[in-house]
């Protein structure tokens, strides 16, 4: 799937303001993107985000993809710009202490 101007815009929005706040971001090759495959993984010290963005108003019944929805440790969310203001908060807020790694315990 081929993302229009306003899904690119609307993903680069998600990406920079992650990457500002310190995350490490993952997108899919756009020229095999898939609408169940997650549009971003955020990742930051511990925390593992899949993000689903959706450009279009979100249906009440739309819900994750199955495979997705059950993953212990890890976060799913479908996003779309009218979530922006709680989007904002997760991203930009500081790390919680179970976030952060130790520095002998650091990642190659």
């Amino acid at each position: 799937m081929i993302l229009g101007p306003r899904e690119l815009d609307w993903q680069r929005q998600v990406l920079d303001t992650a990457r500002r706040a310190g995350w490490t971001t993952y997108v899919q090759d756009l020229r095999n993107e898939r609408s169940h495959e997650p549009s971003v993984v955020l990742v930051r010290a511990t925390r593992v985000v899949l993000v689903f963005l959706r450009t279009n108003v979100r249906r009440a019944h739309e819900t994750l993809p199955g495979r997705f929805a059950e993953l212990h440790g890890v976060e799913c969310y479908l996003w779309a710009p009218r979530d922006w203001p709680r989007i904002r908060i997760l991203l930009t807020t500081a790390p919680s202490t179970a976030e952060v790694i130790p520095s002998d315990q650091e990642r190659l």
